[in-house]
């Protein structure tokens, strides 16, 4: 408050000295004529809101994601595909590398994969054909003897009524003892077949157990094949190139370092009592120092960023904790950005009736990892106060923040603006919180106050910002 009076004090000299200089700027106008007419300005009115004090503190930009590219398996390093600072995309195919050994080595086993899996057909076949062959040579045995058996009773009839002989009788019994020896001997044939099938089962499980192996020996192989191709593992940017065309790579050699930079990682170092105003998933403003006068109405571009991480040990000496916020890095962040920087004064051109300038070009496409940045974050419980638009506020003097505030002209011909010195308070959004000899009936000017001279200027009020449009003529009221 102190030095709030000593900047009071000296401001009320400037405007003393200022006002006799205008007096005698005013004598000699009224000798050339009349007083020029008034400066034309735009208004608004003084709000009451509930805002935070901010603190902006400085920090770095980083990637959010690092990844040092690195090879799977041994090879020459046949293409690198990407140099430093190109875009690449998620599995996009970034260096092949090429190893002989590996690629025979998985023709050798897909060949040994193929006669194993004919060597397995074989046996099945050559199975089911011997049992096949068997089964027929036993059931065409079972109809010999059933043929023989209905013989022997049809001679033994015939030779009962003297129609056959003994011999025919004799050769009858013959034939079905020969037979029914055969249907024994088949029957012995199959259940040998039977006792040789177990084998054989186990023969074919063998082969099919190498060929389970050898599946999994053409697995490993093909692996080791894929490993020679190595893809980006997220989509980013290729900050550097650690090996070259040519070179023999061992498994775990560095190719390339990948970084994402969409979202940007924002860290600063905040002092401790700052932490209890900010949480995860806030939403606060960031600047990028390097890129602050893209506004080509003179206003720094600002970006909306995130809380994500606060960390949950600090500096123990500085007593400061490092949080990181994400921001938005792509085009459609950055035309938002410039919009809502410039979205008021594109809108007053407009209204004008001039053309609104084309979208400002993006200086940059990308923010990048190693910039300076500026966040501002709450450092106070919310309070309230008066606010006015930041287009309101003027520094006098280069360091003493004022506004000009709408009176009437002593001798009542018009309006004038008084200048007000002011304290500043928090922000939010394009709204500054001030303190001083200002109202909140009180409007004050936000366009054309750079031109007026301190303490006060005749004005002409061309629009006020804070009214409403009248209803038309003959509306319901």
């Amino acid at each position: 408050m102190r030095d709030f009076g000593r900047k009071a004090k000296r401001l009320a000299i400037f405007l003393i000295v200022a006002g006799t200089f205008l007096t005698a700027l005013s004598v000699g106008s009224d000798a050339q004529g009349g007083p020029p007419p008034g400066t034309l300005v735009r208004i608004d009115g003084v709000q009451s809101g509930t805002i935070n004090v901010h603190r902006v503190f400085l920090g770095s930009m980083h990637a959010s994601r690092t990844s040092t590219v690195s090879c799977e398996t041994n090879g020459a390093l046949s293409e690198l595909k990407f140099d430093v600072g190109a875009m690449v995309r998620a599995n996009e195919v970034i260096a092949i590398l090429r190893n002989d050994t590996h690629s025979q080595m998985l023709s050798a086993a897909r060949a040994e994969r193929v006669r194993l899996n004919a060597s397995v057909t074989e046996l099945r076949a050559l199975a089911d054909e011997d049992k096949s062959l068997a089964q027929a040579e036993l059931q065409k045995a079972a109809a010999d003897r059933d043929f023989w058996k209905n013989e022997v009773v049809r001679v033994t009839g015939l030779r009962q009524s003297d129609d056959a002989t003994e011999q025919q009788l004799s050769e009858a019994t013959r034939q079905l003892a020969v037979a029914e020896a055969e249907v024994l001997a088949k029957q012995a044939s199959l259940r040998q077949y039977d006792d040789r099938a177990g084998s054989r089962a186990a023969q074919i499980a063998g082969v099919e157990a190498s060929l389970t192996a050898q599946d999994a020996t053409i697995s490993r192989l093909q692996t080791e094949v894929d490993r020679l191709t190595i893809r980006a593992p997220f989509s980013g940017y290729v900050s550097q190139k650690h090996s070259e065309v040519g070179e023999w790579m061992m498994a775990g050699s560095p190719l390339l370092t990948v970084i994402a930079l969409d979202p940007i990682e924002a860290r600063i170092d905040v002092p401790e009592e700052v932490l209890p105003f900010i949480n995860n998933g806030d939403s606060v403003e960031v600047q990028i120092n390097a890129i602050k006068r893209m506004n080509r109405f003179g206003k720094p571009v600002h970006f909306m960023g995130k809380v994500k991480a606060i960390a949950p040990a600090g500096d123990s000496r500085r007593r400061s904790f490092s949080v990181r916020v994400d921001v938005s890095n792509n085009e459609q962040a950055w035309q938002q950005a410039i919009a809502l920087s410039e979205s008021a004064r594109l809108s007053e051109l407009s209204a004008e009736g001039q053309p609104a300038p084309e979208a400002a070009p993006l200086m940059h496409s990308l923010l990048r990892a190693g910039m300076s940045v500026s966040v501002s974050l709450p450092a106070s419980p919310a309070s309230e106060g008066l606010l006015v638009s930041k287009d309101a506020i003027v520094m006098v003097g280069g360091t003493t923040p004022a506004v000009f505030v709408v009176i009437d002209a002593p001798d009542g011909s018009g309006k004038m603006g008084a200048m007000r010195p002011v304290q500043l308070g928090g922000v939010r959004g394009d709204m500054q919180e001030i303190s001083g000899p200002v109202q909140l009936t009180d409007k004050v000017i936000v366009r054309g106050n750079e031109r007026l001279a301190p303490p006060q200027a005749a004005i002409r009020i061309e629009k006020d910002l804070s009214e409403k449009a009248a209803p038309a003529p003959g509306a319901d009221q």
